[in-house]
Parts: structure tokens; C-alpha cells; sequence
């Protein structure tokens, strides 16, 4: 798709003169409606010749393409540059050339190299459409297997080939982006000791020998970078400009050869900076509850497909052609759903901040297909008209709703949140919000000014502020009154020198605000200004949830970002309820690991509860932030 909207503009600058670094919007606009307007047309001519060929009566003739001009997010899409909309497209016109071969036994050349074509056209622009491209591939070798390989697979080949040519041009790789997401090869282990070195930016003997051993010799600009304190770091060397991934394992740590494309230093996609529904649901069944019916329903934003569901079952009563039209409609709409409902992690996000469950568009030719047998049944009967129109109704009508742009939050989404705000269907307390914060301070020699280790050492105490007391305590005192706190250093002595030595001593907290606050949940800061600038912060240190301490009413525990494990620095909460569910349970998974517990509060709970129960606002991605700016006027050891 790149070639071709640079083909467009290449024609734009020859003919008319006109640069997009001098006219970006003009230019911009110029291909987005030249695109996308015949990407419209070409959808919606073969969904006519589709429904002029096999439906029977003009309600459904009629009511498909209202639905397919009207209804679907297609349309919504048509405001952006996408692939989606060339997916689906091309979808449609290989649909109608498999279905004059399968259900008509048409042997037209033109038929099979439009199959072949437009099907590969389809998966080298939706990545998931490549089950069409197969399943329709087997199709046509099955009806007209001669054909098929003399003139759909070269068609194909056209398609598959300029997409390899083009992807490896730009990327030197013939692999697609999406393809470099993981570590490279292995190219040496090391011993699991030396993770303390890398925690301390240090490049030990051992790794240098490793890559000697493959004939690269780092430079004297290479620098450790950490991605997950005591299990992740990133060799970078500007001197030969390479980067290697140094990955902690259960016995060793492996040297790897980098091919993570999505993790660099100003990466929206790396660990602890992405934010929303780009985190990942971790609730498998509540990503397939909302993919399907929630907030990002395929069938609660569109309910007119509730008619696709209804044909396809009418299809496979029946016998011929267009049962396995149904059969081949319904295994590549569970394919592509349960696909995307069974990924990991990172990859459960709706498919981004957007409208609709996008990854799943390109069906929806196939589903305009399927709603034929119920609409040429309901022709002469009126409260089945009346339905289908209040079907079609309310799906234009979310459909509408982000009709500035499709990446942006969907009228599902809203309506889930307003849910949520008015406690309907509220369930677990959740996780402490992570914000996004910066990394570790350095001096001027680009060492980390880091004090405290991830893992206390006996030795550390003499250049800490800890002292080596068991019951240190501290008094916040904020706009609110006084919090007095008592820390449980015997049981968490990393997270308390940590808070103490790095914080507390450097007078970080003074002036920082509450970002958080959750009545009977939780009041959570020592990150944010009162203008909502976030404060420099040390290295992350060891996660000690496991130390027995619970997350009960009055503790006050590390925040961290939810995904990692071990990224607590500088922000904490007070519970203000008991919170079970910040525990630790025994499991490494950072869902189940908990929130460590390192102290609490002995006197001015009351002063919590206030500011628990101030008013709040949601402003540039925070929520439950306080109106009025609650702030800790200083924090100071007071024993």
C-alpha cells in the first residue's frame, strides 16, 4: 500500500508541482480522498454484483448495500489512510470471482486471475486475510484445479512478489516488520553473577569475550541500558552502531543478536510507557467478552451482523453450494477472532485506541454476504423489515460516533467508562495506576547516581541513609495535616533504604503532589509536581512483596508498573481499605506478584481518609486526580 500512495504522490508533484514538505495537508487531503474514494467504489461494485446475482429479492438487494454504504466501520475508516479499507476491498472482488467459480462452475479467466490477485491483495495489506488467501486458494483448486494453477496462482504471485521486493528494499529483511518483535540468535551465555554488573551500567569481561568470539569488538562509546532491573539490559554501541539484548534466563544470562524493532529508546511500545488498552487485558475472558459484545463488540457496535450469524445458520440447513459458502464464512471469522482473543499479553489491546475492533474489517464482505437468505425471507414481512431498519439504524449510528477519526475511542468505550464511573458491574479493586515516568538520574560522566542496590548488601548501609534501624519513621506533611509513618525495615530493607536514601534524604517528595486518589482504595503520589511534571527517579529496585506484609487498611506500599515485576522507584501508596488483591500469592507472574508493603501509618490515618475523599477530575490521561492540588509540603525522618 506505501507504493501505491507514493506512486499518488509522485503523480501530484510531476503534474502539479506541489511537495508535501510545502503543502503536507494539501497534498495529505489530495490522497486521502483519491484513495479512499475509490476504495469506497470498489467495495461497494462488488457487493452490488454479489447481491444482484444471488440475492432473490430487492429488500435484500437494497438493504445489503445501505449497510454496506452506511453501516459498517469501513466507512468510519474511510476519514484516515488505512489498510484496512484496502483489505476489505479487495476481500469483496476476490469474494464475488470465488463465487461465480464455486457456487456458478464458471471457468473465466478473468474470475480466477481476479481470485488470485485480489485474495493475495487482501493478506499482503491485513496480515490475518491470508486465511482467506489460503482457504480460497484450496477452493479454487478443488473446482478448477488446472486454472487455478495456471492463472490464479501467477495472479497471486504478481502480489506476493512486489510485496517480499518492496518490504525488503525498505527493510533490507524479507520478513515484515511485525516479524521482528523478539530477541535475535543466541550468540553467547554468561553467568547468572555478572546480572549485578549490568544493574550497575558496567560491561564485564565476559560479554566482551563472548562477541570477540563472533568477531565484533565493542568500542568505547558502548553503554548498558537497562529495560528491566536485575533480568533485562540493552548493549548499545553508537561507535559501530550496533545494540545487543541481554536477557536473564533461570540459570544463565544470554547474549543475543538484536531483532526487537519495537523496543528503542524512545519507543511508545517498551514495557512501563505504554498506557490504556495498549497495556493489555489480562483477563483472557474479558478480552473475548469485549471483543465480541463489549465496549469493542463486533456484534454490540454493529448489531446489524446479528443478521450474518442468523444467515450462516440458514445456509448450513440447507444443501448445496451454499453450505460451504456458510462453512467457509464461519471458520474464517472463529479463525480470525480466536486468533487475536488467544494472543499474548501485548498483543490483547483491541487492536489500539480505536473505533472498532479493527483486525477483524476485512470479514465484513463475507458477513454482507451472509445476511442474503434473511433478508430474502424477510421480504414480505414487515416486523422483520422493522427490525432489520432499527439494526441498520443503530449500527450507522455508532458507526457515526467517531466520525472525526476512526482512532479514537469508540462510543462502546464511553459508554463501558460512564458504566464503570456510576458502579455498574464493578469487580476487583484495580491495579495502582503506573504512570510513565523518566529514567534513572545520571552525573556528568553518564554513571547512574543509583545508591541503593536491588539486591542489600551489607556494605550499602554505611552509604545509606537507612542507619540500620528495623522501625525507621517518617512524617509527610501535607496540605491535608501530618502523616506519621513507620517502616518495617527488617521485612522490606531494600524498599525502605530505597525510599529513605534516595527520596526521603534528597528531599525528592517535598512539593510532589497526589496524583491518585480512590476512597476505600487507595491514595497514591511522590511522582508528579503540582503541575504535573514528573520528577527524576533512581533505578528500580527488587519487588520484596513476598515478605509477609499485607496491603491492609493503613499500610503503605511501592507502586510499580503492573506488567513489570521489579519497577518500583519513587511512587507509593497508602491503602486506604483492605486490598487484598495487591498481595502477593506466590506466583513470578507480575499479575499475581503483589505491591510490597513497607510500612504504615501510626498516626494521622484521618488525614488520609480527607484526602482520599477529595474531589477529583480526569485531565491528559489522569484519572481520579484531585481538583485541588494535594501536595507534601516535606517529608522527614523523624527517628
Amino acid at each position: 500500500m506505501a507504493c501505491v500512495l507514493a506512486g499518488e504522490y509522485w503523480l501530484i508533484k510531476n503534474t502539479v508541482g506541489i511537495e508535501i514538505s510545502e503543502h503536507p495537508y494539501y497534498v495529505g487531503r489530495v490522497i486521502l480522498i483519491v484513495t479512499n474514494g475509490l476504495l469506497l467504489l470498489g467495495l461497494l461494485w462488488p457487493t452490488i454484483w454479489i447481491v444482484e446475482r444471488y440475492a432473490r429479492s430487492d429488500f435484500a438487494k437494497i438493504g445489503i448495500v445501505a449497510t454496506v454504504a452506511l453501516g459498517t466501520f469501513l466507512t468510519t475508516y474511510a476519514v484516515t489512510i488505512n489498510n484496512h479499507l484496502l483489505a476489505a476491498t479487495s476481500v469483496a472482488i476476490a469474494l464475488y470471482c470465488g463465487l461465480r467459480v464455486w457456487c456458478d462452475g464458471r471457468g473465466d479467466a478473468r474470475y480466477l486471475i481476479g481470485a488470485g490477485f485480489f485474495a493475495a491483495c487482501a493478506a499482503v495489506n491485513d496480515l490475518p486475510a491470508f486465511s482467506f488467501f489460503a482457504l480460497l486458494g484450496l477452493a479454487m483448486m478443488i473446482k478448477r484445479p488446472m486454472p487455478t494453477l495456471l492463472l490464479g496462482v501467477p495472479a497471486a504471485a504478481v502480489i506476493l512478489g512486489a510485496s517480499l521486493v518492496t518490504n525488503y528494499v525498505a527493510h533490507q529483511s524479507w520478513r515484515p516488520p511485525y516479524a521482528h518483535r523478539s530477541d535475535g540468535e543466541v550468540l553467547g551465555t554468561l553467568e547468572e553473577k555478572l546480572h549485578g554488573a549490568f544493574d550497575r551500567n558496567e560491561i564485564p569481561e565476559p560479554l566482551t569475550q563472548v562477541l570477540a568470539d563472533h568477531g565484533i569488538e565493542l568500542s568505547d562509546q558502548a553503554e548498558v541500558i537497562t529495560r528491566d532491573s536485575g533480568n533485562r539490559w540493552v548493549i548499545l554501541d553508537s561507535g559501530i552502531d550496533r545494540r545487543y539484548a541481554i536477557q536473564r534466563t533461570e540459570n544463565s544470562i544470554e547474549v543475543r543478536d538484536w531483532d526487537n524493532w519495537y523496543d528503542y529508546d524512545t519507543s511508545y511500545w517498551k514495557t512501563g510507557v505504554k498506557k490504556g488498552v495498549d497495556v493489555g487485558e489480562k483477563s483472557i475472558g474479558r478480552y473475548a467478552f469485549h471483543v465480541v459484545l463489549g465496549h469493542h463488540g463486533i456484534l454490540s457496535l454493529t448489531p446489524v451482523w446479528l443478521l450474518s450469524i442468523l444467515g450462516i445458520g440458514l445456509w448450513l440447513s440447507e444443501k448445496g453450494a451454499f453450505r460451504q459458502v456458510a462453512v467457509f464464512v464461519l471458520v474464517l471469522t472463529l479463525v480470525c477472532v480466536l486468533f487475536y482473543i488467544f494472543r499474548p499479553l501485548k498483543d490483547r489491546n483491541y487492536g489500539g485506541m480505536t473505533s472498532g475492533f479493527r483486525w477483524a474489517f476485512w470479514l465484513i464482505p463475507m458477513w454482507l454476504t451472509a445476511m442474503i437468505p434473511v433478508l430474502d425471507r424477510w421480504k414480505n414481512w414487515a416486523w422483520g423489515q422493522r427490525i432489520f431498519a432499527a439494526l441498520l439504524l443503530f449500527s450507522a449510528c455508532l458507526m457515526k460516533f467517531p466520525h472525526f477519526s476512526s482512532w479514537a475511542t469508540g462510543i462502546g468505550f464511553v459508554l463501558c467508562i460512564c458504566l464503570f464511573l456510576s458502579g455498574c458491574g464493578a469487580s476487583d479493586t484495580p491495579s495502582p495506576p503506573a504512570a510513565s515516568i523518566p529514567g534513572p538520574e545520571a552525573n556528568a560522566d553518564g554513571q547512574s547516581t543509583q545508591t541503593v542496590s536491588t539486591e542489600l548488601e551489607a556494605g550499602d548501609l554505611a552509604k545509606s541513609d537507612f542507619r540500620g534501624e528495623e522501625f525507621p519513621e517518617v512524617v509527610l506533611t501535607t496540605t491535608l495535616g501530618k502523616i506519621r509513618l513507620k517502616l518495617d525495615a527488617k521485612k522490606a530493607p531494600a524498599t525502605v533504604d530505597n525510599f529513605l536514601t534516595n527520596y526521603v534524604a534528597t528531599n525528592h517528595y517535598d512539593g510532589t503532589v497526589f496524583h491518585y486518589v480512590q476512597p476505600d482504595g487507595m491514595i497514591l503520589g511522590g511522582l508528579f509536581d503540582a503541575d504535573m511534571s514528573p520528577r527524576p527517579t533512581k533505578i528500580e529496585i527488587q519487588n520484596e512483596a513476598m515478605n509477609g506484609l499485607k496491603n491492609k487498611r493503613g499500610t503503605i506500599a511501592m507502586s510499580r508498573d503492573p506488567n513489570v515485576v521489579h519497577s518500583s522507584t519513587c511512587q507509593f501508596f497508602v491503602n486506604c481499605a483492605d486490598n487484598t488483591t495487591f498481595d502477593h500469592i506466590g506466583s513470578e507472574d507480575s499479575s499475581s506478584f503483589g505491591y510490597c508493603v513497607f510500612g504504615e501509618v501510626i498516626e494521622g490515618m484521618d488525614v488520609v481518609d480527607a484526602i482520599s475523599k477529595v474531589d477529583v477530575q480526569s485531565n491528559d490521561g489522569f484519572v481520579n486526580l484531585p481538583k485541588e492540588p494535594v501536595q507534601i509540603l516535606s517529608a522527614e525522618r523523624v527517628k
